[in-house]
């Protein structure tokens, strides 16, 4: 399991703690968050502040930061935020960006280099994921698998298919001011415009199995035409 202490960022100040999940808009939610905060005048570090291209990921708290009792403190005191993605569409971006003919990932889970990026690549990776390659990266862990919170628990649910609206939203909830999206981290996949391109019924079915959690804690339509 990856590690939850990569994946939880805490703010103490205006007492969130978010739920980091990759492949659904993490950076920009880092580096959007993190200009909020400066704007509205938090005591951030300004050594450490966003740019308009860079993530600020890494200038929230993590847990192992905490002692118990600060640990403890979150559960009751702390609001818990999540942003989420489709998994048909979560799926396919981190095969696009992954699963690229340079990258060793890519060896795992396709017959040749020239399936990479391809049609047949993706039900390559998908059958990977299947047979237990699902829980070897974070990039494609069922988002349900990386929330140590109960969903009922869970304050704030946030969609990367409607990130400006639910990002602004949440800003306003924990009391910062609006703010235009900070765009962060790699290159769009478009993985989102690309779906009929690279599933087929097999792949779609596989995905459809293994993030069937994801899809009902998080509201998701298992109609692929729907993603």
């Amino acid at each position: 399991m990856p590690s939850l202490n990569r994946r939880i960022a805490i703010c103490p100040l205006r007492k969130y703690v978010w739920v980091r999940v990759t492949k659904a808009a993490n950076s920009t939610v880092s580096a959007t968050l993190w200009a909020a905060m400066g704007q509205a005048g938090d005591p951030i570090d300004n050594s450490k502040r966003s740019s308009d291209k860079v993530s600020r990921k890494s200038s929230f708290i993590r847990p192992s930061a905490l002692t118990k009792k600060q640990v403890a403190e979150l559960s009751n005191n702390y609001k818990k935020i999540i942003f989420v993605r489709n998994p048909y569409t979560r799926v396919l971006s981190a095969y696009l960006d992954k699963g690229r003919i340079s990258n060793d990932l890519a060896r795992k889970f396709s017959n040749y280099d020239g399936e990479a990026g391809t049609r047949a690549g993706f039900e390559g990776f998908c059958r990977y994921l299947a047979n237990g390659g699902v829980y070897e990266d974070p990039h494609w862990y069922p988002q349900n698998r990386l929330c140590p919170f109960p969903s009922e628990e869970l304050d704030f649910v946030g969609k990367m298919e409607n990130l400006n609206s639910d990002l602004n939203r949440l800003l306003d909830w924990l009391g910062l001011p609006a703010q235009d999206l900070v765009r962060a981290g790699p290159k769009p996949t478009g993985a989102s415009g690309r779906i009929a391109e690279f599933y087929s019924e097999e792949s779609e079915q596989i995905i459809k199995s293994l993030y069937s959690d994801d899809f009902r804690m998080f509201g998701y339509s298992e109609n692929l035409q729907d993603a």
